[in-house]
């Protein structure tokens, strides 16, 4: 388990976290959790599955299915750090708005009592 204070500062996500899935062989991308915290070999033997990353890795909140080969198996409580990406309120631009632009008010008129919106 990490401990120090340099070790934890590589991490994406944080003791606390709410984060999305982005990587998963189980088909949990976009799926939410919290980070309670980093697990320890006692969590690992517990509710990892066999599905255990190298690397850091994360007890989260709710449990996400697990599969094998394709069949889902259990649910599983230890997602490895390298599968996360965490959702904070930060002080930068936000990333949707960056990709897809700010929202335009949009007007809206009836024509012959259909609703035409406009730009």
């Amino acid at each position: 388990m990490l401990k120090t204070k340099l070790d934890t500062m590589n991490l994406n996500c944080k003791e606390g976290d709410l984060a999305v899935i982005v990587r998963s062989q189980s088909g949990n991308e976009g799926k939410i959790v919290r980070c309670l915290r980093l697990s320890t070999e006692l969590d690992i033997n517990r509710w990892a599955n066999g599905d255990v990353a190298t690397g850091p890795t994360w007890v989260v909140d709710p449990p996400v299915p697990h599969n094998l080969h394709g069949q889902y198996y259990c649910m599983g409580r230890i997602v490895g750090d390298f599968r996360l990406r965490p959702l904070r309120d930060g002080g930068g631009e936000d990333e949707i708005l960056r990709l897809a632009g700010r929202p335009v008010p949009v007007e809206k008129e009836v024509l012959n009592g259909v609703e035409v919106l406009t730009e």
